[in-house]
């Protein structure tokens, strides 16, 4: 686990301002001061999350481990909006506070790589510590956590600290460490439920590329949810999230599936129709591929031979991403050969 006190941050600051290279101008554009308030829907999302401290109590208890475990009557949303030593204004997405202690969790919610996440980290640090310093109250500095979720379709790239890729000034007393931040990046539907929380659940539902995908994901995930309000925030962030990539129909049997309001057969029903249509969406995309071929060599016997070769081939073709795609999601052999009337060689290397 990482986490700093306020020693840690005494080399901090001379670093940030004698590096003139690395100022709050040198953040990328998604996260300049002009931006702050132009927030993804999808960090909306996570946001609304971030705000129910149930959700923020298992996080840190799962992904921190700490000795004594949170609890979340314990915590306290602490304000994010902040001036910095530079007078820019900057605002994390969210941070809670332990009551009577002065130990903060500071969480950022990404859905693409940041390169400039130290520094980012660091400035928001530094602007939580200068707003307690002069709290004659406090006798004791503050410690903060920081925890980056990572919700992204690439591979995390940046630095987790900024003592990382610098020049090295070997010694053999003090200390040159200066930041690291706590890295959650949750990918598989496996190790979603195991953690059983909303963030490592959308963690994999805004990762997903087809509805074959977010169908195999929403019947293993609404298997494992017991509790019927936690089964109504799941079909709304679904929805939130997939709302504008499905039909209403769709996503109305979707919901009705996280709701068990229906029955099973009914379900796998539902489950055979969605997949339906998106094969016959791949067919017919591939019969126009074949017709605008025929067009392009001028020749009626061209067109008819590319509408002909472009349903069959689209069919199949068709069928057999769908049957990829829910392997890939460790869906069961017998279920995919059953759903798409494929035989098994015909997807599986």
């Amino acid at each position: 686990m990482q986490y700093y006190t306020i020693k840690d941050y005494f080399g901090l600051v001379i670093y940030l301002n004698q590096n003139t290279t690395h100022t709050l101008n040198d953040i990328s554009e998604d996260y300049s001061p002009s931006n702050l308030n132009k927030h993804h829907k999808h960090d909306k999302l996570f946001k609304q999350i971030l705000n129910n401290k149930d959700e923020v109590a298992k996080l840190i208890n799962q992904e921190l481990d700490p000795e004594e475990k949170i609890k979340p009557e314990n915590l306290e949303k602490y304000e994010t909006h902040y001036i910095t030593s530079l007078y820019d204004e900057k605002e994390a997405d969210i941070v809670y506070k332990i009551n009577g202690k002065e130990i903060f969790f500071l969480i950022e919610h990404q859905t693409k790589v940041d390169l400039n996440m130290p520094i980012r980290i660091a400035e928001y640090t530094l602007a939580i510590m200068n707003s307690r310093k002069d709290l004659k109250c406090n006798k004791r500095n503050p410690t903060i956590v920081p925890i980056v979720i990572y919700a992204g379709t690439s591979k995390w790239t940046a630095r987790m600290g900024l003592e990382e890729n610098r020049e090295i000034f070997r010694h053999n007393k003090g200390s040159s460490s200066i930041i690291r931040y706590n890295l959650v990046d949750i990918r598989s539907i496996e190790e979603a439920i195991n953690k059983g929380t909303a963030i490592a659940r959308m963690s994999v539902i805004d990762r997903l590329n087809s509805s074959s995908e977010l169908l195999n994901a929403v019947e293993k995930f609404s298997e494992n949810l017991t509790d019927k309000s936690e089964r109504n925030e799941f079909a709304k962030e679904v929805g939130y999230i997939w709302e504008d990539r499905l039909k209403k129909e769709e996503l109305k049997q979707i919901k009705e599936i996280i709701l068990k309001e229906i029955g099973g057969d009914e379900i796998m029903s539902h489950i055979h129709e969605v997949l339906r249509r998106e094969a016959e969406e791949m067919r017919k995309k591939a019969i126009e591929e074949g017709l605008q071929e025929g067009r392009k060599k001028g020749l009626q016997e061209g067109r008819k031979e590319g509408r002909k070769e472009g349903r069959k081939e689209g069919r199949k073709e068709s069928l057999i991403d769908v049957a990829k795609k829910m392997l890939k999601e460790k869906v069961d052999i017998d279920f995919i050969t059953k759903i798409t009337g494929l035989k098994k060689e015909q997807f599986v290397k």
